[in-house]
C-alpha cells in the first residue's frame, strides 16, 4: 500500500531530474550564442549610430539609476577609430511612452552633435507611436544639437537655443519620450564625459 502511494511520487521525482538535467545542458549550449548575438545587434546598432565610421566601441557602462533624470535607464559606449581616438559615444537611454519605455540608441559625437539615433524597442500603437521608427522622424536629430524640443507638425524652426523636432502626428507622447531619451543622452554625455574625455 505504501509503496503504491510513493511509486508515482518517485516517478515524478525522477521525470522532474531528467528534465532540469536537460534544462541544464540546453541552456549550457546557448547561453554563448545568444550572448554573442546581442553583443553583435548592440554593436550594428552603435555604428548604425555613427553612419560610415566603422568605429570600435567599449563595454557598455551602466549609469546608477540615481544619475538619470527624466530617464528610465542610460548606458554609453565609448567609440573610438581605428587609431585609438576617440570620435564619440553611443549612448542607450530610454524613456516613459504612451504604451511603455521606449529605448534608443543615440550617436553623440565629442562636440556633443547628435550623429543618429536608432530605436532599440518600444510598445507603442502601430501605426502612431510606432512611426518613431520611420526615418522622416528620426533623421530631424541627425547632425544637429541638444536641446531638442518637440512641436507640432509645421511649426518648427531653430533658434540659437533649442532645435525643434516635429511631432509624430497623434503621437505626441511618443515623439516626447523619444525627445527625452535624446537630450538625457546628450546631457550626460557634455556634463560627464565630454569634458573629462572619457
Amino acid at each position: 500500500m505504501i509503496n503504491d502511494i510513493l511509486k508515482p511520487g518517485i516517478i515524478l521525482f525522477v521525470i522532474a531530474a531528467i528534465a532540469a538535467g536537460l534544462l541544464g545542458v540546453v541552456n549550457s549550449a546557448t547561453e554563448k550564442p545568444i550572448k554573442e548575438q546581442e553583443i553583435k545587434t548592440m554593436n550594428e546598432a552603435k555604428n548604425m549610430v555613427f553612419p560610415g565610421e566603422n568605429l570600435e566601441f567599449s563595454e557598455e557602462t551602466e549609469v546608477p539609476s540615481e544619475n538619470l533624470s527624466g530617464l528610465s535607464s542610460l548606458a554609453y559606449s565609448v567609440g573610438k577609430d581605428e587609431t585609438g581616438n576617440i570620435t564619440g559615444y553611443a549612448v542607450k537611454s530610454a524613456a516613459k511612452g504612451y504604451g511603455g519605455d521606449i529605448s534608443i540608441m543615440v550617436g553623440v559625437s565629442k562636440d556633443g552633435t547628435v550623429k543618429g539615433i536608432s530605436i532599440l524597442g518600444h510598445s507603442e500603437t502601430p501605426g502612431l507611436g510606432a512611426n518613431a521608427d520611420n526615418d522622416s522622424f528620426k533623421n530631424q536629430y541627425k547632425d544637429k544639437k541638444a536641446p531638442f524640443e518637440v512641436v507640432k507638425s509645421g511649426a518648427s524652426g531653430n533658434n540659437s537655443e533649442v532645435t525643434y523636432i516635429d511631432a509624430i502626428t497623434s503621437a505626441t507622447i511618443t515623439s516626447k519620450a523619444v525627445t527625452t531619451a535624446v537630450n538625457g543622452a546628450v546631457y550626460y554625455c557634455k556634463s560627464e564625459l565630454i569634458k573629462e574625455g572619457a
